[in-house]
């Protein structure tokens, strides 16, 4: 959670001055909030009505992405080649998105990793979401308890302190959750891990299980490596076979850690 709660100033940091171009198609009615800040690249398409707010920081698109129309992104803010940010999404002040990321709703203080999902309405939040996850419309995590305290995470039989206020939730690899799932504060969900309770899940749930309302069960690897090979020929990538091994192991490692 260190990388998430230091991102902001991460970002500040790495922009330079010559940083600053409009090498894309810009909408004469999308607003450039101190476009000093901003770095549009090449064959990026910033759509009418689109405001790039870069007043409390760097804004870098990079090529090849699509700001929709009514989106609002407040720096600072990376996002990565062939990302699509659709229509009415909100993305604030310090978050990554990795390369070809689609994203709508609303994303604060996050790091979402190459090829993540979330197409839909929804709330996240100081979280950090691994490759190639999906998240199912509705998908919302909290990141700040009620008791405004710090914020505890299990990790498997352990619980840690995180020393801090707003934490959401870590979310690894391939990881899916459908529609309308709700995450508690400081949730942790394995690699290949599936959820859909249909409600709050638990604060952990550890790689390749498949947790529902009715409980929590093992999931089939060759089932998860699957889907996992649908997942990435939806976006027109096939696993390797070092990457399947290295699939194939993690299960072994997840269950010697208890993560």
């Amino acid at each position: 959670w260190d990388i998430t709660s230091r991102n902001r100033e991460t970002l500040c940091d790495h922009w330079k001055g010559d940083d600053r171009s409009n090498n894309g198609d810009v909408s004469s009615s999308a607003f450039m909030i101190n476009p000093d800040q901003i770095h549009i690249g090449e064959k990026s398409v910033v759509k009418p009505t689109a405001v790039i707010d870069a007043d409390g920081g760097p804004v870098f698109i990079s090529n090849n992405v699509i700001i929709d129309v009514h989106t609002y992104i407040e720096g600072p803010v990376y996002i990565g080649p062939g990302s699509h940010v659709k229509p009415h999404t909100a993305i604030r002040s310090g978050t990554t998105l990795g390369a070809m990321c689609k994203v709508a709703g609303e994303i604060s203080a996050s790091i979402f990793c190459g090829y993540g999902n979330k197409g839909h309405h929804g709330f996240i939040g100081d979280a950090y979401i691994g490759s190639w996850v999906n998240l199912g419309a509705g998908t919302t995590n909290s990141n700040l308890k009620n008791t405004y305290g710090d914020v505890k995470v299990q990790l498997g039989p352990r619980q840690v302190s995180s020393g801090l206020q707003f934490l959401g939730s870590t979310v690894g690899d391939f990881a899916r959750l459908g529609i309308g799932q709700l995450l508690p504060t400081g949730a942790v969900v394995g690699m290949g891990a599936m959820i859909a309770t249909g409600g709050l899940a638990p604060k952990f749930v550890p790689s390749f299980a498949w947790q529902t309302a009715d409980g929590r069960a093992e999931a089939d690897l060759e089932k998860t490596l699957h889907t996992a090979k649908v997942m990435m020929s939806r976006r027109n990538a096939d696993m390797s076979e070092p990457e399947e091994t290295l699939f194939r192991s993690n299960v072994q490692r997840s269950k010697e850690f208890g993560v």
